[in-house]
Formats: structure tokens, sequence, C-alpha cells
């Protein structure tokens, strides 16, 4: 029997983030079942990201792009309908806006007989034309995906999205990869923090993702400068790059921090966690980061606000620290960064909570969040659409 053609579809493989390494895993892990596919639709000016397209070349997996430029681009749209011609792939997954729109109307028109779309946040920002799309989108598929309950809610609150529709799938990461025994692991991270000039005996406070709003990395830089004066010794490390970096470096030298934060730049994420002792998010919201799991695999103990889904991965004072709001909140605009910076204080100065909450931190993510459990997931729900005749 032959494999059964997928195609994953994303915005753009030009930068790592968590709906691109999701899509990625789920093409370079399939099984010997299914002939997986992977489409950028925009190739974004630095071209494919040296590690992603690594991966895929390494598995195996076509890669393919098309230079879309907003949704009414006609060329581009006779250029997605040509490959679905050519490829007549029995399941298209897209990831995130705004593929997923795209993705559902041209497979519908293609008659591809299992679509899928994976929402991987929610999203603050929908207007009218927005709720239509989504909905549009979500009554075109024969299933979406969410990442955690937190995005289950929202797709149904916010997109009008059937509930019957939704199946919920948590991310997955690669224990061998985030692997805080592994030798090698432990020394590329001594060599990053002589790249960034940080001793072995600082203690540091490491944070990683898109440097924008949703992130939060200003609310990070005042918990900075909380920790700083109490433990001066303290280095904070921002690992990626974004939009708001510079406002940040400038925030982080009003606040007296420059001495004290290093701004990266993207790193490889694994030996990155390996060189923090905690890990702060501070995030205003998500659906499920990829980063959090990460950085829980590699057994560092986690502070992060209890917001989005962070709760649902974090069981509080058992494997990381959630400090604030009081009561959970889907997304918040401003935090108080004083019970961050005390969360923090409490992990620097307390050698064994740390330990502690690193190792079950590890434990948690291992029973929940394996990656060859998440893509069999996805692999089940892909034979079920099929097997369905692609109905619901």
């Amino acid at each position: 029997m032959s494999p059964i053609r997928v195609l994953q579809i994303v915005n753009t493989l030009a930068r790592v983030g968590g709906a691109e390494t999701v899509a990625v895993d789920l093409a370079r892990l399939a099984s010997s079942r299914w002939e997986p596919h992977l489409l950028a639709l925009r190739s974004g000016p630095d071209g494919i990201d040296p590690a992603l397209g690594a991966a895929l070349n390494d598995a195996g997996v076509p890669m393919h792009q098309i230079a879309m430029d907003g949704l009414r681009d006609i060329p581009a749209a006779r250029a997605l309908h040509r490959l679905l011609a050519s490829l007549r792939p029995a399941v298209i997954h897209a990831h995130n806006r705004p593929a997923d729109v795209w993705a559902m109307i041209h497979g519908a028109l293609a008659r591809v007989p299992a679509r899928v779309y994976t929402r991987h946040l929610t999203y603050p920002d929908l207007n009218a034309g927005m709720r239509r799309r989504c909905f549009l989108s979500s009554h075109l598929a024969h299933r979406v995906v969410a990442v955690s309950s937190t995005v289950a809610g929202h797709l149904v609150r916010e997109e009008g999205c059937p509930p019957r529709r939704i199946t919920t799938i948590p991310n997955g990461v690669d224990f061998n990869r985030f692997d805080p025994a592994s030798v090698d692991l432990r020394g590329r991270a001594r060599a990053l923090r002589d790249e960034w000039g940080i001793s072995a005996e600082a203690p540091v406070v490491g944070t990683l993702g898109r440097l924008t709003h949703q992130k939060g990395i200003d609310l990070y830089l005042h918990a900075a400068a909380g920790v700083a004066v109490r433990v001066p010794a303290a280095r904070f490390v921002i690992v990626g790059d974004g939009p708001a970096r510079v406002p940040l470096e400038r925030l982080s030298a009003s606040l007296g921090l420059a001495h004290r934060v290093v701004f990266t730049g993207f790193q490889e994420p694994a030996a990155a966690m390996t060189a923090f002792d905690v890990f702060l998010a501070t995030s205003r919201y998500e659906g499920l980061p990829l980063t959090l799991l990460e950085a829980m695999a590699c057994g560092k103990a986690v502070v992060a606000p209890r917001v989005g889904a962070f709760p649902e991965v974090v069981d509080a004072g058992v494997s990381g620290l959630l400090p604030a709001p009081v009561f959970w909140a889907p997304r918040v605009e401003s935090l108080d960064p004083a019970p961050f910076a005390e969360a923090v204080l409490q992990l620097l100065l307390d050698d064994d909570l740390r330990k502690r909450l690193g190792e079950e931190a590890r434990k948690k993510v291992e029973l929940n969040h394996g990656i060859q459990a998440m893509v069999a997931r996805h692999e089940a729900l892909y034979a079920q659409l099929l097997g369905n005749g692609g109905l619901p």
C-alpha cells in the first residue's frame, strides 16, 4: 500500500517558532504510513531557517514555497491551486493564520479529503473581519486542533468554532534533544555562557522567544531589576529576536541592567535552556508555549504567570511557580513584576527547592508531552478523518 500524502502548511520557514517547530516535527517524524510534504506560504527575506531546513532535509521531506502577499494575492492562489492539483494530498494540515483560512478555502475547492488546522495560541486582536475568516476556516475544516484547553475555549468563544470539530492535542518535546543528563549538551551550554561573558558561578535567569509585545519581555526586565537588587551576581539572558528588541534594550539600560542583561539573538534552544538556572516566562497570552515544555524537559525550575495555558502544564509549588495574577486569566495586559522577582529570588536562594521543582518539571513533561505521542495522536486523527470519508 502506498503511503498517504500529507501536506503540512505554515506561514513561513524563515524563523523558528512553536507553530513552525510542530509542523516540522509532524513531517520529519511521520510514520511509514504517511508521505509528508511541507509548504511555506511566504518565503521571507532570509529564506529558510537553517535548523528547520536541516531537519527536513535529513528526514527527506520535500519542501515547497509560495510567495504569498496577502489573502487576495491571485498569482499565489493560482500557485497553491497548481500545487494541490499536482500533489493531490489526502490530508492538508495548516498552522495558525493566515495559513488556516487560505488552506481551508483552497483545500475545499480542491476537494482535499481531510482538512485540518491547528490553533497554536489565542488572539487578543480579533476584529469583525478576522472573526468572519476564523468562522469560515472552522466550518471548512474537518477538524481544528487546539494545543490546550485554553485554546479550545478561545476557539469556541472568540472564533465561533463548533465544539464538535475541536480536538485537543498538546505540543510535544523531543526528550533526547532536551536531556539534562547529556554531557554534550552541558558542554555546549558552558560554551554559550563563555560566549555571553557569564561565569560558571553566576546564577542565570533566562527566557526564550520572539521579542514581541505578546511575550512580555518588558515585564521580565522589570522583574530582573528587582532580583538584581538582592542578588547582584545574577545575570539575565534573553534568547531570541524580534521587532521589540531595540526598545527592550533601551528599557534594560534605563533600569540600570545594561551590564547584567544579555540579548543573544537566536540560539539553539536546548543548549541555551541548559545554560539557565531558572526559566522566567512573562507572556501576556499563550496557547501552549513550546519553550515552556523545553525548559521543563531540561529540568529547569520555571516561573510563569497564571495566564493562558501555563497552569495546564505547571503545577504551582510542585513543578514551578505561578506568582501572579492571583486568579487565572486568559490574557493580561499588565502585571506587577514584584511577585515574579520574589519567585525568582526564592529559587535562586534555595538550591534544594530549585532542584526539586526542576526534577518535577521534567517528570511532568515526560508524562504528558512526549513528541512521539504528539505525532501518533495527529496521525490517528488523520486516519479517523480519512476512514470517515473526510467527514467530522
